[in-house]
C-alpha cells in the first residue's frame, strides 16, 4: 500500500481534532464575552451605580486571565488527538496498516502542535486588548508576557500529557499521572508566597498586591525566553513521541 503524503497525515491529525476545534471556538466566546460584558457594565451600565469601584480591584487578576485562558484552550489540542488515537483503535490500525514511520508521525503531530500553538498565541493578543479596553485599563508588556508564558505552559501540559497516554496507552493512566505532576508544579509555584500571605488577616488588600508583584516579578525575568522555552516545549514533543512511537514498533 502507498504511503500517506505528509499533508495527509496532517489532514489525519486535524480530523481526530475537528469536533473540539469547533466546541473550544464557541467556549472561547463565551468566555471572553461574559467578563466585557460585566466590565462594560461596570464602567458605563447598572454595575456602575450598585458596586464600588474599589471593590472590582481584587477581581482584576482574574478577568485578566479569561482572555489567556480562551486562547489557552486551542494548545490543549494535541493531547486531545492523543486521547482520540488511544480510545478509537481505528487510527492504530491505519497507521500500521499503511507503515507510516515513527519520525513521520511524530512530525505530523509536532507540526500540528505547532499551528494550535500559533493559533492560541495568535488570538490571545487581540483578546488581552479587548479586555483591557473593556475595563478601561491599557495592556502591559507584563499582560503579553503572562499570554505568553500561560500558552507556553499550557502547551507544555498539553504535550507531557499526549505523551503519557501514549506511553501507558491508557487515557486514565495517562491523567493520572498529568494529575500529580499538575498538583507537584502547582504547590512548587506558590509555597514561595504562602508565607508572606498568611502573615497577613484574611480578606487583607495587600493579599492582591503581593501576589500581583509576585507574578509581576515573574513574568518580568522569565517572559524574555518564552520563544526559547517554546522551541524548548516543540522538541520535547518531537523527541519524546518519536521514543514513545519506536518502541511501539518493537
Amino acid at each position: 500500500m502507498k504511503k500517506p503524503s505528509f499533508a495527509a497525515l496532517l489532514y489525519r491529525e486535524l480530523l481526530l481534532i475537528k469536533k473540539l476545534l469547533l466546541s473550544y471556538s464557541i467556549g472561547s466566546l463565551i468566555l471572553i464575552l461574559f467578563p466585557v460584558l460585566v466590565l462594560l457594565s461596570f464602567r458605563f451600565g447598572n454595575l456602575k451605580l450598585i458596586i464600588p469601584e474599589d471593590a472590582m480591584s481584587g477581581s482584576m487578576t482574574i478577568i485578566k486571565l479569561m482572555p489567556i485562558m480562551a486562547a489557552g484552550m486551542f494548545a490543549m489540542l494535541p493531547s486531545d488527538a492523543a486521547s482520540k488515537d488511544i480510545t478509537k483503535p481505528i487510527w492504530d490500525y491505519f497507521r500500521r496498516s499503511t507503515q507510516i514511520s515513527a519520525a513521520r508521525l511524530a512530525l505530523a503531530k509536532t507540526v500540528m502542535n505547532i499551528i494550535s500553538m500559533t493559533v492560541s498565541l495568535i488570538i490571545s493578543i487581540p483578546l488581552t486588548y479587548i479586555i483591557a479596553y473593556a475595563a478601561g485599563t491599557t495592556v502591559t508588556g507584563n499582560d503579553i508576557g503572562l499570554s505568553l508564558l500561560f500558552i507556553t505552559f499550557m502547551d507544555l501540559m498539553s504535550v507531557v500529557f499526549g505523551a503519557a497516554m501514549y506511553f501507558f496507552k491508557s487515557v486514565d493512566k495517562g491523567g493520572l499521572f498529568m494529575s500529580g505532576l499538575t498538583a507537584t508544579f502547582v504547590f512548587g509555584f506558590m509555597i514561595p508566597t504562602a508565607g508572606e500571605l498568611n502573615k497577613l488577616p484574611p480578606g487583607h488588600a495587600d493579599r492582591y498586591v503581593i501576589m500581583e508583584a509576585y507574578l509581576s516579578d515573574v513574568i518580568t525575568n522569565v517572559a524574555p525566553f518564552t520563544p526559547l522555552m517554546l522551541i524548548g516545549v516543540i522538541l520535547i514533543q518531537f523527541a519524546l513521541l518519536l521514543f514513545i512511537f519506536k518502541r511501539r514498533e518493537k
